[in-house]
């Protein structure tokens, strides 16, 4: 959520503060204070007062309160903040905030917004592993810490159009087997294109079979509906934001879809296993979409400060890797948009005329991408989405492979 405080010299002209605060989580607008004008607060940001807006995480096992040093000294309590999550606030260079524990009133930390800092701080009193670890990548760690680097195999992008070979099971018979080119599309975040990775024939059984068990609206995380799904009690809901319809296959549905994740698995180094294959990959997630249905952008991964469902996700386990089958050609539209490649930010990707790195789909063609580092953080620029298909319809599929979802 992002609030606003301003400057002392400013807030006699800045008498009550308008601010159109942000829950991320949510993704819906609340006002929260109020600006007398535009101009007013032109006017405090031209004499020189520096606007950043600043992320607070409280890394803490409790929740914590935030408050803002005034003007005239006091300090105000300007939000509580769970243990895990974090706040969004438009503050300004040389204001003091300070955390504090609800029960105690002990202040935890006590610090100034700097100039040319980064724009997100820590509950620690001291330098912290996290800030180090900004210091070092530019990103903040968001996944559990402590935890290890990944366990499974991540390639190396090297550069864009860099061809990497695997050799994986081919045909009906996953004794025969042929070399697959995986080429690099992005580096940050890791994206690679796999050409011919299915046939026709498998992605026209994968249709067949999926159709004839039957469509349903596909859902989203929530932070609010429970539901069973993930092999547990689960927040899922329907959303604008996913109008798709889908369904899932095991990998007994038939030797054609078996042969389809031994591919799959073989591709990313990973044994398998007829009996055990859950351990490292949920079932396949078959996707129709029809003319104005999209998926907008989001993560892959759960993000363990929303996911307290989730004991996997609270040990650091989680989606490391996506394999996105396309199963048919779309007209116009449909394309995997990833509007953060190239470490660029562009928020609507999907017209024509914008910039962003977009991956048409193409009968039989395979994109895998990874949503975490290989030190084990979680990869925010692997934010993607479908894009809505303008004329025809997609089928696509894909499965999300876990680093150890559910541990030895």
């Amino acid at each position: 959520m992002r609030l606003a405080v301003f400057s002392s010299s400013a807030v006699a002209a800045l008498v009550a503060a308008f601010v159109i605060g942000v829950d991320r989580d949510a993704r819906f607008h609340t006002a929260q204070r109020y600006i007398r004008s535009h101009t007013e607060r032109s006017s405090a940001i031209s004499a020189g007062h520096t606007e950043v807006v600043m992320t607070f995480y409280n890394v803490h096992n409790e929740t914590l309160d935030l408050y803002y040093r005034g003007p005239g000294g006091q300090d105000i309590r300007m939000a509580s903040v769970a243990s895990g999550r974090d706040m969004e606030f438009s503050t300004w260079v040389g204001h003091q905030w300070s955390w504090r524990a609800p029960s105690t009133q002990v202040t935890v930390k006590s610090f100034f917004i700097e100039k040319n800092a980064p724009n997100f701080v820590y509950s620690l009193a001291s330098p912290s592993w996290y800030e180090e670890y900004y210091k070092k990548h530019s990103i903040p760690w968001i996944n559990v810490h402590p935890r290890g680097p990944v366990t499974r195999w991540i390639p190396d992008p090297f550069a864009i159009g860099h061809e990497h070979e695997v050799e994986v099971a081919g045909g009906l018979s996953p004794l025969r087997r042929r070399v697959q080119k995986m080429v690099t599309q992005s580096v940050a975040p890791r994206v690679f294109v796999i050409e011919d990775f299915l046939s026709a024939d498998e992605c026209d059984h994968i249709v067949h079979l999926a159709a004839s068990r039957g469509m349903h609206r596909s859902l989203v995380k929530s932070t609010t509906v429970s539901t069973s799904w993930f092999g547990a009690s689960s927040p899922v809901v329907v959303s604008d934001e996913r109008t798709s319809t889908n369904t899932w296959l095991s990998a007994t549905a038939s030797n054609i879809v078996e042969n389809v994740f031994i591919r799959a698995f073989d591709l990313l180094k990973i044994p398998f296993d007829a009996d055990r294959w859950r351990q490292h990959c949920e079932d396949m997630q078959v996707l129709r979409y029809d003319v104005s249905q999209e998926y907008q952008p989001h993560d892959d991964y759960f993000l363990p400060a929303t996911t307290r469902y989730s004991r996997h996700v609270q040990s650091g386990h989680n989606r490391y890797a996506t394999l996105l089958l396309y199963l048919n050609d779309v007209a116009h539209g449909g394309e995997t948009v990833f509007p953060r490649a190239h470490s660029t930010f562009i928020e609507n990707g999907c017209p024509n005329s914008s910039s962003a790195m977009k991956i048409q789909p193409k009968k039989g063609r395979a994109v895998l991408f990874f949503s975490m580092r290989p030190d084990g953080n979680l990869d925010q620029s692997a934010l993607h989405g479908g894009c809505p298909v303008i004329e025809g319809t997609k089928w696509a599929a894909n499965l999300w492979f876990w680093d150890e979802r559910y541990g030895k």
